[in-house]
């Protein structure tokens, strides 16, 4: 049988115990909202349901130089517009592809996601014939992730809608600066989120991976050149990075022409 001061003690670590989580899921909400906050606010984020943007970069093969350690080999440009449909998670890009190498060739192609499935049309690898066919599964999730990553506005948006989900990490330094980071699940590995700590706009997007030659790899998404369009703001600079085997890949680079918000779309 406990003794009353036993009990008391039980008691007094319960209370403890629960007001860390209070104050935890409070912080959670707090970083949260005030990202949100920055972006716009969580109602201006809430009521984007269609989006279209256009955007033009570049993209880097690291494995084809002629030396190690080299810069990684510019292999193609692109140009895209990406329409999408966030109130029912579907989404449309068509892209045109300039390849510069192994063997210079002209794409033009698109790739549709709604929800699980995906659909190809047109021309996306050099030396093939036109596709018109359902999308591999791997490809369609691999899609998914991907514009996950690239867009803080669906990202928040999850935050928003499911903030029992968001779990706040401990401050991290990036560019030789400690940023607040918060965790929103992921396909796999949960999506971290860098907010910068002066202005609380997203720095950047990053999960883990598992990449075929550098093993467990750092993906990141890189925003900058925040901007206003309409009720609120969002990055028009992306870069992509791979950390891996002790160091860091640009594979893309990105530069958004327009983003529109609310556009009619075709259905």
């Amino acid at each position: 049988m406990r003794s009353p001061r036993m009990q008391y003690l039980i008691v007094v670590l319960i209370v403890i115990v629960a007001l860390l989580e209070c104050s935890k899921k409070s912080d959670e909400a707090s970083i949260a909202d005030k990202t949100a906050e920055a972006m716009g606010g969580g109602a201006a984020i809430l009521a984007v349901q269609t989006q279209q943007t256009t955007a033009s970069g570049q993209l880097f093969e690291p494995e084809q130089t002629f030396q190690p350690g080299d810069q990684p080999l510019t292999v193609s440009s692109f140009q895209y517009t990406l329409t999408e449909d966030l109130s029912v998670g579907s989404f449309r890009y068509e892209w045109g592809r300039s390849i510069l190498y192994p063997f210079p060739d002209t794409l033009a192609y698109s790739e549709v996601i709604n929800g699980n499935q995906g659909f190809l049309d047109g021309k996306d690898t050099s030396n093939a014939a036109t596709v018109r066919a359902a999308m591999l599964s791997v490809r369609g999730s691999t899609l998914t992730k991907l514009h996950r990553l690239t867009s803080p506005l669906i990202l928040m948006g999850t935050a928003l809608e499911a903030p029992q989900s968001v779990e706040t990490r401990q401050d991290e330094q990036f560019n030789g600066k400690a940023h607040h980071v918060i965790a929103l699940p992921g396909s796999v590995s949960p999506i971290r989120l860098f907010i910068d700590p002066d202005t609380f706009l997203p720095t950047k997007a990053d999960t883990f991976e598992d990449d075929p030659i550098y093993g467990d790899t750092l993906f990141e998404v890189i925003y900058s050149d925040w901007q206003r369009v309409g009720d609120i703001i969002v990055p028009f600079r992306l870069t992509q990075n791979l950390t891996g085997l002790g160091k860091t890949i640009t594979v893309q680079t990105e530069e958004r022409t327009t983003v529109q918000n609310n556009v009619q779309i075709q259905t």
